[in-house]
C-alpha cells in the first residue's frame, strides 16, 4: 500500500485538479487517513503527502486534515533522528538491534518530506534544521563521487532484522529474455519444498504466460497443490 500511496496519490491528486473533479479529493484524503493508522513504509508516506498536497485547493477540508497528519508524522520522524549523524535507522523503533543500520533511502525520503513540507508552508520552519542535518548526514555518509558521477550508497536491499528466512521467486525468464534461463527442476523444487516445510517462507509471483516461463515454475507450484495457468483475463 505504501508504494501505491507514493506513486498513485500525487498523480491521483493532479488528475483531480486538472479535470476539476473535487469529489476525488475526498477519496485521496481517506487514503492518507487509513495509511496513518496502518503505515510501515513511513518515508514513502511522507513524500506522498507533500506531493499530493500541491494539488489540493486551499478551501478543501482534506487539505487541512492531511497537513495535520503530516505534522504528526514529522514530529515523530524528528524524534527518531540520530542526534549525532542526522540519519535514520532502517527499522526506526529498534535502535538497539545489532543488525539495524542507518539507511540511505529512508533518510533521503524523510529529508525530502521535511524540507519540502517546510518550504511549502505545510510544516513549521523549525523542521528546516532537522531536514538540513539529515541532508548533511546523507552527503557525509552515503554520497561518493566516482568517475565523474555522483553515487548514492547505503540503500536497503532486503528490509528486516532476521528471524525466519524467506525467498521470493518472481517472473521466471523465457529464452527470448535470457539465453540461459535458470529453469526450475524437480530436484530444486523438492529442496525448496522441504525448506518451506521446515519453516521457510516462499512467495511465488509470475507474469502472463507470454512473458514468463510457467511450465517449469509449475513444478515448484505443484509441490504445494497449486498451478499457474496460461489464461489471461482482459479488463
Amino acid at each position: 500500500m505504501a508504494r501505491w500511496i507514493v506513486h498513485g496519490e500525487p498523480f491521483y491528486a493532479e488528475y483531480a485538479a486538472t479535470f476539476h473533479n473535487d469529489a476525488r479529493f475526498n477519496d485521496i484524503t481517506r487514503q492518507f487517513v487509513l495509511m496513518e493508522q496502518h503505515a510501515r513504509a513511513m518515508g514513502l508516506y511522507g513524500m506522498a503527502m507533500v506531493d499530493a498536497l500541491d494539488h489540493f485547493s486551499a478551501n478543501h477540508p482534506g487539505r487541512d486534515y492531511i497537513i495535520q497528519i503530516l505534522n504528526r508524522f514529522t514530529k515523530t520522524v524528528a524524534a527518531y533522528q540520530d542526534k549525532t549523524s542526522g540519519l535514520w535507522l532502517n527499522i526506526l523503533d529498534k535502535p538497539k538491534e545489532p543488525k539495524n543500520y542507518f539507511e540511505a533511502s529512508t533518510s533521503s525520503m524523510f529529508v525530502y518530506a521535511l524540507l519540502k513540507g517546510a518550504r511549502k508552508g505545510y510544516l513549521p520552519k523549525s523542521m528546516i534544521p532537522i531536514g538540513k542535518k539529515g541532508y548533511d548526514g546523507i552527503v557525509s555518509k552515503f554520497i561518493k563521487v566516482e568517475g565523474g558521477q555522483m553515487n548514492l550508497y547505503g540503500t536497503v536491499s532486503v528490509s528486516g532484522l532476521g528471524g525466519k528466512p524467506f525467498c521470493i521467486i518472481v517472473d521466471p525468464d523465457k529464452i527470448k529474455d535470457n539465453t540461459t534461463p535458470n529453469y526450475m527442476n524437480e530436484k530444486d523444487a523438492g529442496e525448496i519444498a522441504d525448506w518451506v516445510k521446515n519453516g521457510g517462507t516462499l512467495l511465488m509471483m509470475a507474469n502472463d504466460s507470454n512473458n514468463c516461463d510457467l511450465s517449469h515454475l509449475n513444478i515448484l507450484a505443484g509441490k504445494f497443490g497449486m498451478q499457474f495457468t496460461n489464461k489471461s483475463i482482459i479488463w
